[in-house]
């Protein structure tokens, strides 16, 4: 008997993982160099090859340069006709290495299948990642041994730098099924995927299996035979799924928001209810979004598509939220926070890495305001001393400090402040006598001032301009004079400083169109302003929609947003952006990648966030 080499083609594999970071994140792993070969018979060609049915699969999947190997199970159902192969699947597993372990897990769908005597070539959409909106598939090789029993076995390509193996066998019984959670609560109108963990007797995670789902009450919470469910009524229903005298269950409550706000981050939301309860919604992958399971159908990312509760020990009365994390005030003038501590954000030490409830900051006196940035958090104390805390590495936490630093630190002691607000790497307040000062980072001349790169010591920002508020975004800054015009300064070179397009620009310019202006909100590359009628304005980037007139096209003049909504407040997000109109719904518009704007599709103009009375 003759050896034969399994292995075709030299080629590459990626994976998406399904938990990855607010900066979206992409791992490719490449193969290690174990190759399959094996003492087997020639095979003789079939002219009828069929690989329908359903296969279980493993994959080994290794990145050299990290060095990280991931190990995933999984199964797939096959569909082969007239050879043309289509089919569905879904694996998970672990990923370990420098970096830390992290789960690997998601489902996929198969296209572009063709299936010749002895091989099979098929793609698995999204499998290789996704940055921003857009995913790659992954393309998968390999050659059929028809057994008996029958396997499958090949390589899997992303790019030409990274290889993957695979093997695919005959289904095992499944012996297990479980559901997870025991239960769960959503709002009228949302979605979410109940996937059952089903093992087979020697305890391997299986997918695809023939699952028969049923609801207690179908006018309240209704599932399909793919276990999604869809919240239809407030009350309580329960779910059903089961395999032959197997079952388990899981009770779905379903309930209706009354938000009063409504703020907008870097990919998530968040609003604060008519009792005081925040609820979020977006991406999730450090809790930012809250404790409530995750089960949104969202591509490369942890995310609910709907209005989560976030519990808490207070009622808070207004919020702010950052990249990874978002920060609350009671009340009482107490601040929590939670989602990613990485930087000591939260105000608590680096030994809590991450916290998806709401965590008090350690120390600090009664705030009045808050304000959060992408990795650090400010906030006014009821005496009108500006505080920071977080990551420092451009001394946006003012002079007090020299590093980064998990608990607030005073930012001056001879300015008094009315309010502060935190942008990527720098920070800004206004003063009692309304005056702005910047402190932190100044590449684009986000500070107002064009005299340093960076300073810890806050500045007064150039013109002599008094101001009543200011927001700020990645790169720049904007601020509302008391009677209305509006000003902004740094990196305007996608027209988010309101005129002509800019490489950059350290001193306050008017907004053009001459608008009186009653509340300004800055995003990472675009701005939005609101006048005194109720209009809603934006200008800036205009990807994905969320300048909310129709289009994905920039705009470096203000632009009406559409649908003649009359909004009491706006903010401004990373590729979204939210309002509160004036009859207490809120809306928003742009990017729903990560499910940010809470309801089930991208959109370019303002739709009602689900689940409110």
């Amino acid at each position: 008997m003759g050896q034969v080499e399994l292995w075709k083609l030299s080629v590459t594999w990626g994976i998406e993982r399904n938990v990855i970071s607010r900066r979206r994140l992409i791992l490719l792993f490449a193969l290690s160099s174990v190759m399959t070969t094996g003492c087997e018979d020639p095979v003789e060609e079939s002219q009828n090859l069929d690989v329908s049915g359903l296969w279980d699969f493993t994959e080994v999947l290794i990145r050299a340069n990290q060095p990280v190997v991931c190990r995933d199970t999984g199964s797939i159902r096959l569909s082969s006709s007239d050879g043309i192969v289509i089919g569905s699947g879904g694996k998970i597993g672990t990923c370990t290495g420098f970096i830390g372990s992290f789960r690997d897990a998601g489902s996929f769908e198969v296209t572009q299948g063709i299936l010749t005597d002895t091989d099979i070539s098929f793609y698995l959409e999204d499998a290789c990642g996704c940055i921003g909106a857009s995913c790659d598939d992954a393309h998968y090789v390999g050659t059929i041994h028809p057994g008996p029993p029958m396997r499958i076995s090949g390589r899997s390509a992303c790019s030409v730098n990274y290889n993957g193996s695979w093997e695919l066998v005959q289904a095992s019984a499944v012996a297990s099924l479980q559901l997870e959670p025991d239960s769960v609560g959503i709002v009228a109108g949302e979605s979410i995927i109940l996937l059952p963990e089903t093992r087979t007797l020697a305890g391997t995670r299986v997918f695809e299996r023939d699952v028969v789902w049923a609801s207690s009450d179908s006018s309240t919470v209704s599932v399909d035979n793919r276990g999604n469910v869809l919240g239809r009524a407030t009350g309580v229903g329960v779910i059903t799924a089961s395999i032959g005298i197997l079952a388990d269950t899981t009770k779905v409550s379903v309930r209706l928001v009354s938000l009063e706000s409504v703020y907008a981050g870097l990919y998530h939301t968040c609003g604060i209810d008519i009792d005081g309860t925040a609820h979020c919604w977006g991406v999730n992958d450090f809790g930012q979004s809250g404790p409530e399971p995750s089960l949104a159908p969202c591509p490369g990312a942890t995310c609910r598509r709907a209005p989560g509760a976030v519990p808490a020990s207070r009622e808070f009365s207004n919020l702010s939220l950052g990249f990874s994390h978002t920060c609350a005030k009671t009340h009482g003038g107490q601040v929590f926070c939670w989602g990613s501590n990485s930087g000591g954000q939260l105000g608590v030490d680096w030994s809590t890495p991450s916290s998806a409830v709401p965590v008090e900051i350690s120390s600090g006196p009664v705030f009045q305001s808050i304000g959060a940035g992408t990795n650090h958090s400010c906030a006014v104390s009821d005496g009108g001393f500006a505080y920071c805390w977080g990551n420092n590495n451009r001394g946006q936490l003012g002079p007090g400090v020299l590093s980064s630093s998990a608990t607030p630190v005073e930012v001056s002691d001879n300015l008094i402040f009315t309010s502060v607000a935190a942008g990527d790497l720098h920070s800004c307040g206004i003063t009692v006598d309304r005056s702005a000062y910047c402190w932190g980072w100044n590449y684009d001349g986000q500070l107002g001032v064009d005299s340093v790169m960076a300073s810890a010591n806050p500045v007064r920002v150039y013109g002599n301009i008094l101001f009543d508020s200011i927001s700020l975004g990645r790169y720049h800054s904007c601020a509302l004079t008391g009677g209305g015009i509006a000003y902004c300064w740094g990196s305007g070179r996608d027209g988010q400083l309101g005129n002509d397009p800019l490489d950059f620009e350290a001193n306050p310019t008017p907004v053009s169109g001459g608008f009186s202006f009653v509340a300004i909100s800055a995003g990472a590359f675009h701005t939005c302003g609101l006048t005194e009628s109720g209009e809603a304005y934006c200008w800036g980037r205009g990807g994905d929609g969320r300048l909310g007139n129709g289009s994905d096209q920039d705009k470096s003049r203000p632009t009406r947003v559409a649908g003649g909504i009359a909004f009491s407040s706006i903010s401004s997000g990373g590729q979204h952006t939210c309002g509160m109109s004036t009859e207490g719904i809120a809306y928003c518009w742009g990017s729903n990648f990560n499910g940010q704007v809470g309801n089930e599709a991208a959109v370019f103009l303002p739709q009602e966030v689900v689940g409110q009375r």
